[in-house]
């Protein structure tokens, strides 16, 4: 049975954050003004807080790629449904590809590093990017050893377009069946978000004596998941 996103209220979610965020940017400014404030914001910071923004930055990276390659594939599948295709149709087809190529690996990289529960969404987007190899293959696309993808852009723009829209553009495709499991892990990225922000209070001055801020780093730096407020995989699949 097919799982759609609600993109009305996604996107209702990400205003609200942003919003809060906003507030929260301010608020954090004005006290850094303060050499000895932000001293004290540091020093009364606790241990998971700063973990759990890094790791609110990679579910807001999970949400933001997973609903970019929804619209890719809503304009792929557009295509799709055409009797008659232009040169204009298929440039864009093979523009979205790429964009869909891009928001996948940002979103399956970012499953692995999360862990937990998260993992477990990555590892049924590479199952069914691995039923998909050999077509994929046959476009110009390969899966990696990781299960990223990764384009030979000459072999896509020379390759068949009928091929192309079998598996970008035709329901129950591999696009199409990929679109299903990235609404589910959009959903799950921004409940995990909301789940946080509630525990945690990263946008505002909390309960923990600290103004958080979003913290940068590679991504080895980034906390994990563990699966224990926001719901198990159960109850996504």
């Amino acid at each position: 049975m097919r799982v759609n996103s609600s993109v009305r209220n996604l996107a209702r979610a990400r205003m609200i954050r942003s919003a809060r965020r906003s507030r929260g940017s301010r608020l954090y400014n004005t006290k850094a003004l303060s050499s000895n404030n932000l001293n004290k914001t540091n020093n009364t910071r606790k241990p998971g807080v700063t973990s759990a923004t890094k790791q609110i930055a990679m579910y807001e990276r999970v949400e933001k790629s997973a609903n970019a390659l929804s619209k890719n594939v809503e304009d792929m599948m557009a295509v799709g449904k055409k009797t008659e295709v232009t040169e204009k149709d298929k440039a864009g087809m093979i523009s979205d590809i790429k964009s869909f190529v891009s928001n996948y690996n940002s979103v399956y990289s970012a499953l692995g590093d999360l862990q937990g529960t998260a993992a477990l969404y990555k590892m049924t987007a590479g199952k069914v990017t691995e039923e998909y190899a050999d077509e994929l293959e046959k476009i110009g696309i390969t899966v990696s050893k990781e299960g990223e993808l990764s384009i030979d852009k000459e072999a896509l723009e020379a390759a068949d377009f009928e091929d192309i829209k079998r598996v970008f553009g035709a329901e129950n495709g591999y696009a199409d069946k990929m679109n299903d499991r990235f609404g589910i892990i959009e959903q799950f990225a921004s409940n995990s978000i909301t789940s946080m922000d509630r525990l945690y209070g990263t946008t505002t001055y909390n309960k923990n004596g600290a103004y958080n801020a979003y913290g940068s780093g590679s991504l080895s730096d980034y906390g994990f998941y563990n699966g224990k407020y926001y719901g198990g995989y159960s109850d996504w699949i």
